[in-house]
């Protein structure tokens, strides 16, 4: 998971990089050159070409599978993928990327995991990772099943506390599946829940599906600073990158609104968000150059009075410096 992460991060580079290009530069009044060399580079042609580099001047593929390093100059930038591969960029024309990013604690991908063992793997390649230091909460929270950790015969299962204190006895952990559980916590976690009161099973970690589980999403949320908010939807862009998915059609959540969001709230679940705050780490981002991949926002709403009253007020404020 480590080295999945760390590639991430280079496709990241690689198209903030693309994106800074497409900027006005007064230095280059004709325009600026991104050259990727020394690459495996799927054209997706009819003869499904792989090249080793690419020129692209103004947004357009200028040459392809030629010599990208002719011509250098100020206004020419070269990456060296040192052998990575290219991909065209997938169009996700329906998910939530921005309820990813707001996710609490450093989000943790298990989708992919096939057995207990490697759900630990992947919390221990997790938690060497830059950025994140002894203490710091790691979260694997929704678009996961247990099933695909137990193959048949076996009952599936989530990892139990003794299993995830074996990798992350520095770190409290929460892995919840869905919405609203079935949960799981370590030693670390068990503590932190019981002083809440919250109910948890102090010898297997486990916090009752709805209610309970609920509450304990809701307390890290309360932790959550605005910076951390920013750092999730970067983890989300990130990993969205690395498998290749480049553009986001975001279809919004569900919406809340002046209630606060802590360990006594139990209504709230990984599908909804604050009416008007919701967007604020991805602007903040926007406006530090700092989205590397595009999100188109859609806005899922519901109201009952025909002269939808909320719906505007989302508008005007919800993104009120566009």
């Amino acid at each position: 998971m480590k080295n999945a992460w760390m590639g991430a991060a280079a496709l990241a580079t690689t198209l903030v990089a693309v994106s800074a290009l497409a900027r006005d530069d007064d230095r280059c009044p004709q325009g600026r050159t991104l050259s990727l060399v020394n690459g495996r580079i799927h054209t997706m042609d009819a003869k499904d070409s792989v090249v080793a580099s690419v020129v692209i001047e103004n947004g357009r593929f200028a040459a392809v599978g030629h010599d990208g390093r002719r011509g250098l100059g100020e206004c020419h930038e070269v990456i060296n993928l040192r052998g990575r591969t290219v991909v065209p960029g997938i169009i996700d024309n329906h998910n939530h990327i921005v309820l990813l990013g707001l996710r609490p604690g450093h989000d943790t991908r298990i989708e992919n995991a096939r057995s207990i063992q490697e759900v630990l793997d992947t919390f221990a390649a997790r938690k060497r990772d830059p950025g994140i230091n002894k203490g710091d909460w790691l979260t694997a929270l929704g678009g996961f099943n247990i099933s695909q950790f137990t193959p048949p015969p076996g009952t599936p299962r989530m990892p139990t506390r003794a299993e995830l204190d074996t990798v992350t006895p520095e770190h409290p952990v929460l892995i919840m599946q869905g919405f609203d559980g079935p949960t799981v916590t370590n030693a670390l976690g068990v503590k932190f829940f019981q002083d809440l009161g919250i109910t948890v099973d102090a010898a297997t970690g486990v916090i009752p599906s709805r209610a309970q589980s609920t509450r304990a999403l809701n307390a890290l949320r309360a932790l959550q600073t605005f910076e951390e908010q920013k750092r999730g939807l970067g983890y989300a862009m990130t990993y969205a990158a690395e498998v290749g998915v480049t553009t986001h059609l975001d279809e919004g959540g569900f919406t809340y609104s002046g209630r606060p969001i802590d360990s006594n709230n139990d209504v709230d679940a990984l599908a909804h968000f604050h009416q008007y705050r919701a967007h604020d780490a991805l602007r903040a981002l926007h406006r530090e150059g700092a989205v590397s991949n595009r999100i188109w926002i859609n806005f899922l709403h519901m109201e009952e009075k025909t002269d939808t009253p909320e719906l505007n007020a989302r508008l005007l404020n919800a993104w009120n410096d566009f």
